[in-house]
């Protein structure tokens, strides 16, 4: 138990490290998009295509309300992971 509380706290640390680099470098936006993209596959694709969510074009405040939807219906997600997806949708899929 405790290796797996360590591994879930490396985890977060690494997440919230990401993001912290993300904000500072502009160098790493393609990297926190990157990591927005992944956490779209990872998370929104398991439940339902793609299709759907490339389909849909939505300013920041539709995306933030869809997220805090699936939220409500299961999806796990830091607030890093929460901000990183929603910058990777409202730029790739914004309206």
């Amino acid at each position: 138990m405790k290796k797996k509380k360590a591994l879930f706290l490396s985890f977060v640390m690494a997440v919230a490290m990401a993001f912290s680099l993300a904000l500072s470098s502009p160098a790493t936006s393609s990297d926190a998009m990157a990591e927005g993209e992944s956490l779209l596959q990872n998370r929104c694709t398991s439940c339902h295509g793609a299709g759907k969510i490339t389909r849909a074009k939505k300013d920041r405040n539709g995306w933030e309300r869809t997220v805090r939807r699936m939220e409500q219906k299961g999806v796990q997600l830091t607030d890093a992971e929460r901000t990183l997806l929603l910058n990777y949708l409202a730029t790739s899929y914004g309206k």
